[in-house]
């Protein structure tokens, strides 16, 4: 994602990429722990231990999307702008 702020692309995509690794690692590590009491142990448990890095995953979609969405608001409102001054300009003209 880029966002306007080259530091806070970086925070936001490095946050991204651990909160993935959590969910990751968590998976693994419960189908690891749990693969003795059989696979349906194993696939519910790593649903439970996975919930926190998809939570962050979630979180952090949810913020880049909100900060495009400002940011798209913004350049909507720079266009109109442009679009009023020159409507003004053509409208004292005449």
């Amino acid at each position: 994602m880029r966002l306007r702020s080259r530091f806070l692309s970086i925070l936001v995509n490095f946050l991204l990429g651990v909160a993935w690794a959590i969910a990751l690692i968590g998976a693994l590590s419960a189908i690891l722990t749990y693969s003795s009491f059989g696979l349906l142990a194993a696939a519910l448990h790593s649903m439970i231990w996975a919930t926190p890095g998809l939570f962050l995953v979630l979180l952090l979609e949810y913020l880049l999307a909100g900060f495009q969405r400002t940011e798209e608001l913004r350049r909507q409102g720079r266009v109109l702008d442009e679009l009023l001054e020159t409507l003004k300009k053509d409208s004292s003209s005449r």
